[in-house]
């Protein structure tokens, strides 16, 4: 059960975490969020009903916090510890349009890294990730298809190939996602399968090197905006996590 929740922890990383806006969609789109949404305010229970992440490393599991601007865009993320302090935030930065020109991260009130995008027609391509030093600590880059995002690198910062993704679409919709390691092995391979709200309600996650399957089910309860307030995780007919998510709307 372990080592399913931790490949569990890196499939949410890699779905979720932006990469790049194609010109087309705001933060709120990419993120399936509707309305005018102010803030999103989201808590990890485990089974047991602890607010903390059944399996993953603490650092994972803090609550998060996202505000977004009247545009849609992302503003500000924080993580919230479990005294209900920010223990890291992130502040995204914007130049003359809506395209996102870098991220600065912060630790105390500190900065402690920064990214710096790169885009093309209005498509994130790169990104470079530096440390509190200003030195560069690994480099991504996205490939595209239209303005679908149909894989990406991860380099070091010696320029090697880390790692790398490719995404499967379906009338627009992302159903299967296979990250690579540095041979270009799969890890792992993930199918998604959505509702009508285009919410997640199942995904498969499979590991090739030792032929290993997992099937998670999420059910949804929504508000009146059509925005999922609670996910609850199964596996295997047991409940292994709850998401709740308080959503501030601008005209609420």
């Amino acid at each position: 059960m372990k080592k399913l929740l931790i490949i569990l922890s890196v499939v949410v990383i890699s779905i979720s975490c932006k990469t790049g806006n194609t010109g087309t969609k705001s933060d709120l789109e990419a993120s399936n969020l509707k309305g005018q949404v102010w803030k999103v305010e989201k808590v990890v229970h485990n089974a047991m009903g602890k607010t903390v992440c059944p399996a993953a490393e603490k650092a994972e599991c803090n609550n998060s916090v996202f505000v977004y601007g009247k545009n849609g865009y992302l503003i500000e993320s924080s993580e919230i510890d479990e005294d209900g302090k920010v223990s890291e935030s992130s502040k995204y930065l914007y130049g003359g349009s809506d395209l996102c020109k870098g991220i600065e991260k912060y630790a105390a009130n500190v900065l402690k890294g920064k990214e710096i995008n790169t885009y093309k027609n209005g498509k994130l391509t790169e990104v470079r990730v530096f440390n509190e030093q200003g030195e560069t600590e690994s480099i991504l880059t996205y490939e595209y298809s239209g303005s679908e995002l149909t894989g990406g690198k991860v380099f070091n910062k010696a320029g090697e190939l880390i790692s790398s993704f490719r995404n499967e679409y379906s009338n627009g919709r992302l159903i299967k996602q296979t990250s690579l390691d540095k041979s270009g092995s799969p890890s792992s391979v993930t199918s998604f399968i959505r509702n009508e709200k285009n919410d997640v309600i199942e995904y498969h996650v499979l590991t090739p090197q030792d032929n290993n399957e997992f099937k998670v089910i999420n059910e949804f309860e929504y508000d009146n905006q059509g925005n999922w307030i609670k996910k609850t995780q199964k596996y295997d007919g047991q409940i292994v996590g709850i998401v709740m998510r308080n959503i501030t709307y601008y005209n609420s």
